[in-house]
Formats: structure tokens, C-alpha cells, sequence
């Protein structure tokens, strides 16, 4: 296990509260282990942020997938390789 930093902490002001975004946008062969690492992050504290997303740029189209919800988390659990963390994207 190793610390991971986001690329983006963006803040905004929400109902006259400041709420903080988690960003990370990434193309390495990292990104699954990135992505599971942002989620068990997601799952312990997402309750304290706005948005948590893993973004990636597929040259045309960027996409994002959000670690803040659930289903998304469930999802990204059975993801074993680079292909099936792709196809979340999709």
C-alpha cells in the first residue's frame, strides 16, 4: 500500500458552504489500483466531500466515473484488469 494524491481539489460554494471536490484524472497502468485506492477513500469519507471521480481521456470524449456513489463502487469491486476498469468508463 502506498499513498496516493489527487491531481484536483477543486472548491466550490454550495448554499453558502464551501464543498470540496476530489478529481483525479488518469491514463497509467495505475489507474485500477488508483481508482480502488479513491473508492475505499470514497467509502470511508465521501460524506465529507462533493464529487469524487477518476476522469480519463479517451482522445475525443472525456469521461468520468463517480467514486461518491455506491453502485459505482460495487461496480468497480469486481473490475480484475485494465479492460473491465475501461468498460466502466463506457
Amino acid at each position: 500500500t502506498r499513498a496516493g494524491y489527487p491531481d484536483f481539489l477543486v472548491f466550490r460554494l454550495v448554499d453558502g458552504e464551501i464543498v470540496t471536490d476530489i478529481l483525479e484524472p488518469h491514463q497509467g497502468e495505475d489507474s485500477v489500483a488508483k481508482a480502488k485506492g479513491l473508492a475505499e477513500f470514497a467509502r470511508r469519507y465521501g460524506e465529507w466531500f462533493g464529487r469524487i471521480e477518476m476522469i480519463r481521456d479517451f482522445g475525443d470524449d472525456l469521461r468520468c466515473i463517480s467514486l461518491d456513489q455506491a453502485n459505482v463502487r460495487d461496480q468497480l469491486d469486481l473490475v480484475t484488469g485494465h479492460e473491465d476498469f475501461l468498460a466502466l468508463f463506457r
